[in-house]
């Protein structure tokens, strides 16, 4: 009697035949949540992009190139100009892809495929491989939070500036003088306060109408904007009294700063009739020199402001 080969065992190609039916229904399966969840990720408002353990972009939906661009320029993006190096730089995808910790809640600028710049909000978790515990994958995911940040800075702008000039106001000015005050006193270095007022600037409201004055007012705003240096703070104290905080000058530096502003202010028309006469300005500086405190820094300032109009106006005295 010859010996039959497994294959042609009806029990044998019974199980092969079960077998194979199993894995179909598996591969079904498998194909059935791979398109399940293709279908969820598209379907997703926010940006969803893959990196495999080599920090290839794998799957990323139709939000993610809305709101980034292309393969490219998500790669860009990910990576940094030099995308095929694949260096690791500050994004968080990247980040989590070194060292496997999840970053949640990083606000990031892109420049968009139609050329606008958008915020995001950016999360990057890692995927573990369960067998060696190293990263398998980095599931990044992104919002777009412009219209947040925009209202977000008109309230910071609103809560920190004056809203006819647009310079910086009392509040915010005292806050940050009073953290330049202690960063001066801790590491020596000079510091200037300049309080600064227009003369007459009654009668010009009272004889060109406060149209006039307030288009004056935003004037010297803008020439002390423009004047001093990027770091320096301009601010309303109210009415026509305006300050600076000056960081890093001293009362001389102070002096030859303000004196080109008011040299500025005096030379500008401020009416298309010429009707209203040159503006002029009054101004007094204080050098930190050991005050106690923010307030007494000001009150020597204010000081040197009214021995200037004593004077005569139109100058600028260094107490």
């Amino acid at each position: 009697m010859g010996t039959q080969s497994l294959d042609s065992q009806p029990a044998y190609r019974e199980e092969l035949k079960i077998a194979l039916e199993e894995l179909g229904r598996a591969r079904a399966a498998l194909r059935w949540m791979e398109q399940r969840h293709f279908v969820l990720v598209e379907a997703m408002e926010e940006g969803v992009v893959i990196l495999d353990e080599h920090g290839q972009l794998g799957t990323f939906n139709s939000a993610a190139r809305r709101l980034v661009g292309e393969p490219e320029a998500i790669a860009r993006w990910l990576w940094g100009a030099d995308s095929q190096a694949r260096v690791p730089g500050r994004h968080p995808a990247t980040e989590t892809l070194l060292d496997g910790r999840p970053r949640t809640g990083v606000e990031m600028q892109v420049s968009g495929p139609d050329g606008v710049t958008r915020w995001l909000n950016v999360n990057a978790r890692a995927v573990f491989d369960m067998d060696s515990g190293k990263v398998a994958a980095v599931l990044c995911s992104f919002s777009d939070i412009t219209s947040h940040k925009h209202l977000e800075f008109e309230l910071e702008r609103q809560a920190t500036r004056d809203p006819l000039t647009g310079v910086y106001n009392r509040r915010y000015i005292e806050r940050r003088l009073a953290e330049e005050f202690e960063r001066a006193r801790r590491s020596d270095e000079p510091l200037a306060f300049v309080v600064l007022d227009l003369d007459h600037f009654k009668a010009i409201n009272d004889r060109h109408g406060h149209l006039t004055g307030d288009r004056v007012l935003k004037r010297f705003a803008d020439i002390l904007t423009l004047s001093l240096r990027a770091h320096d703070l301009v601010g309303r104290l109210g009415g026509d009294e305006f300050c600076a905080v000056l960081p890093g000058a001293t009362g001389e530096n102070a002096r030859e700063a303000i004196s080109r502003c008011l040299a500025d202010l005096a030379a500008m028309r401020h009416d298309r009739e010429g009707g209203l006469p040159p503006v002029t300005g009054t101004a007094g500086i204080a050098q930190f020199a050991g005050e106690a405190t923010p307030q007494q820094l000001i009150e020597k300032a204010d000081r040197a402001l009214y021995s200037a109009k004593q004077a005569g106006r139109g100058r600028v005295m260094l107490a």
